[in-house]
């Protein structure tokens, strides 16, 4: 195994074990309003799921579907302004990585 390998699995080990930062929204008052992304049951600590975090923020919809949701919660300012895992990856690599808007077909 080389020590780039090695890097590599250290790299993702970190990432994987980091904290989630909390999230904000701003309310109807104008007032920046922060939000946990994570909550307690049994005593355990877990991430929220996308529905209760859109809840949370008066965004949830009854009938809004998976990919709907995802898109609404993406397009949030403390969501869209945080790096993707492959951006993060690049970036440790030293790639360059530019976000587009358009897919590219397989």
């Amino acid at each position: 195994m080389t020590n780039q390998v090695v890097d590599q699995k250290q790299y993702f080990n970190n990432r994987m074990t980091h904290r989630m930062p909390d999230g904000y929204y701003i309310d109807d008052n104008g007032n920046k309003l922060y939000q946990s992304m994570y909550k307690v049951i049994n005593g355990k600590i877990c991430l929220k799921i996308i529905k209760e975090v859109l809840e949370e923020r008066g965004l949830w919809q009854e009938g809004l579907r998976v990919k709907e949701a995802q898109k609404l919660l993406g397009s949030q300012p403390d969501f869209s302004s945080t790096r993707s895992a492959i951006e993060d990856v690049h970036s440790y690599q030293g790639w360059p990585y530019r976000r587009t808007l358009s897919k590219v077909p397989l």
